[in-house]
């Protein structure tokens, strides 16, 4: 019976209503896809998860919050392993053991909140000052424990493929600078660079041949 009254209900939506819902996700996205080419993650995670909203099982939109959500998680991670490192090194033992349990109680109130990558990324910054802490932990245990029962680990799931995937092409990208640096064409290995530095900003290698092959296409100019 519950199923025939869902069905009458699904026959009863207008085609123009769901029309209209999905040309505003495809806007949308678009909108977000901008917001992420100008850095702007958060604002693009906003977007998305909008889009999300209204079809909940889009593939395009999960797929793009990955995208966005494994560059937010990145560019934190950098910014607090610089800034947890250099307040490490002038902590001492019980310093540092305060500083990791405050991480702990951060993530707990984050999962409290639901906010559960959050709450991950909070509790593994405990480790930086304590590499053994218990409560971390488990914190973490609680929290993975949490997203499976709610169902968050597909999105997990398409994070490690998608983080996976740009070091794929990363790789690749490496192997064609260097073909292109051996035979001398700079200007397939600049472009090629620049492709590897909009994907990891920070590779060490990209910025070294990049300073190469900006300085060799300086000396071609000056023949």
């Amino acid at each position: 019976m519950n199923k025939l009254i869902i069905l009458i209900l699904l026959m009863s939506i207008s085609p123009n209503v769901l029309a209209s819902d999905e040309a505003q996700k495809e806007a949308l996205l678009k909108k977000a896809e901008a917001y992420l080419a100008e850095g702007q993650l958060y604002q693009a995670a906003k977007v998305t998860r909008k889009a999300i909203q209204l079809f909940p099982k889009d593939s395009d939109a999960i797929q793009l919050l990955a995208v966005i959500e494994v560059a937010e998680d990145e560019i934190y991670e950098q910014m607090q392993l610089r800034d947890s490192v250099l307040d490490a090194q002038q902590m001492n033992l019980k310093q540092k053991l305060d500083m990791a349990q405050t991480w702990v109680e951060r993530s707990r109130e984050l999962y409290e909140m639901k906010k559960y990558r959050e709450a991950t990324l909070a509790a593994e910054e405990a480790f930086k000052y304590d590499p053994q802490n218990v409560n971390a932990s488990r914190m973490l245990d609680t929290i993975q424990a949490e997203r499976i029962k709610e169902g968050q680990t597909e999105s997990d799931q398409l994070r490690r493929i998608y983080r996976d995937e740009i070091s794929e092409k990363i790789e690749r990208y490496h192997e064609q600078l260097d073909e292109y640096m051996a035979g001398e064409r700079w200007g397939m290995a600049r472009f090629t660079a620049q492709k590897i530095l909009l994907l990891a900003p920070e590779d060490p290698r990209a910025l070294k041949k990049y300073e190469e092959i900006n300085t060799r296409l300086q000396a071609a100019k000056q023949l």
